[in-house]
């Protein structure tokens, strides 16, 4: 399955095209006919449309308006709708989503906890997080760097300020789209909220980490119990 020419270069757009791939071997979509999906970070809404077709009740949520205009006016799904809201502000009533899907979201989030938590409130109890996030080990920069060196370039985030558009650092214009969180802090996070029931990465899941550029792990919403503590008894 073809998805979108996301750029002039071939190899990039093979990459991007491959962990939505990777995103479709883990999701049973035949089973998810009448659920609410919600794709968190849509962006144009490639993804989307590739899961509106499927019955699905499919919602795209995004924080840039403009990329929102060229989904809508591409949208032709009367099952597809799409969001302009912010992550750490759900749009959502508690426990009214079925499967959240964070493709190459996550590593964009300053605070990385809230976002997440902020999905599991608005899932059901028995909802679903499908995460996909790079595994940008050296190699992979080194690599990457390579291959497209004008749109990788890493930033001292501590003097990032993500309330202006654009900031000049290093010599270099950056967007907010820069990673903030890297593979570790991603499955740390999702680990102490969601029980995973699938791990699979790119190009093979047996390969380590360091052979890899991309992983995706389906997780389910678990409950979290506050431990009472047990007052002393007094005689």
């Amino acid at each position: 399955m073809h998805f979108a020419e996301f750029t002039k270069n071939p190899l990039i757009n093979t990459l991007y095209n491959e962990r939505l791939r990777l995103i479709l071997t883990i999701l049973d979509l035949n089973a998810l006919r009448k659920s609410v999906i919600v794709d968190f970070g849509c962006g144009k809404g490639y993804f989307s449309r590739v899961l509106s077709p499927q019955s699905l009740t499919t919602i795209g949520l995004d924080v840039e308006r403009q990329a929102l205009v060229k989904a809508n006016s591409a949208n032709k799904s009367s099952k597809l709708h799409f969001v302009l809201a912010d992550m750490y502000y759900l749009p959502f009533r508690s426990r009214s989503i079925d499967v959240a899907v964070c493709a190459s979201v996550l590593e964009h989030m300053r605070n990385l906890d809230g976002a997440i938590q902020e999905i599991r409130d608005v899932l059901k109890n028995d909802g679903m997080l499908l995460a996909g996030y790079p595994l940008e080990t050296r190699l992979f920069r080194f690599v990457w760097r390579l291959v497209r060196p004008q749109d990788f370039r890493y930033i001292d985030q501590s003097q990032y300020d993500s309330s202006t558009c654009r900031q000049q650092l290093g010599g270099y214009w950056e967007c907010p789209g820069t990673h903030k969180q890297d593979y570790r802090t991603i499955r740390g996070a999702l680990r102490k909220y969601f029980g995973t029931l699938q791990k699979k990465k790119l190009p093979f899941k047996m390969f380590p980490d360091l052979l890899s550029y991309y992983e995706c792990v389906l997780a389910r919403r678990t409950v979290i119990r506050a431990h009472k503590k047990k007052s002393d008894k007094r005689g």
